[in-house]
């Protein structure tokens, strides 16, 4: 039963840090988030930053959306899982190269935080996200929109 309340409280916690994420970005200017893209000096094509810096807040504002609410949950854990995985690797590859960038860049100017915290949180989140997909049919999902209707299909057969 404990296992239940913990697993709706990691997914509340996970889907409201990505909504807060996106609408910190969402809220600034796209050339703030581009310019925190272009300090990763990962991607070597201009308008490649340009697409990424108007689209990941809005997905990131979406899946942790549908995550709070329980809605696709199972894709929204899978979409979350990949964005924690970039995270995971532009951070690693900024902290190894030692580029000189004082914060992450991950809650626009809401939060600053140093890469080697950011890299920690990506990688809890990460296992967390895992976690809920291995249990998620047996109380990952409790709480959520996707149950209701699930056995809202149930009982219609």
């Amino acid at each position: 039963m404990r296992r239940k309340y913990f697993f709706v409280f990691i997914r509340v916690v996970i889907g409201a840090v990505y909504i807060i994420s996106g609408v910190e970005k969402l809220l600034q200017p796209y050339e703030n988030f581009m310019y925190v893209i272009q300090g990763y000096d990962m991607i070597r094509h201009a308008g490649l930053e340009f697409i990424i810096s108007r689209v990941f807040p809005w997905l990131e504002y979406f899946l942790g959306g549908f995550l709070l609410l329980g809605l696709w949950t199972r894709a929204s854990l899978v979409g979350i899982g990949a964005f924690s995985s970039v995270f995971i690797v532009a951070v690693g590859q900024a902290i190894i190269r030692k580029l000189p960038l004082a914060e992450c860049g991950c809650f626009g100017d809401l939060v600053g935080m140093p890469l080697a915290v950011t890299l920690v949180i990506d990688i809890a989140t990460l296992f967390f996200v895992i976690l809920l997909l291995r249990f998620h049919d047996r109380g990952a999902c409790s709480w959520a929109l996707d149950r209701c209707w699930k056995k809202e299909k149930e009982q219609q057969k």
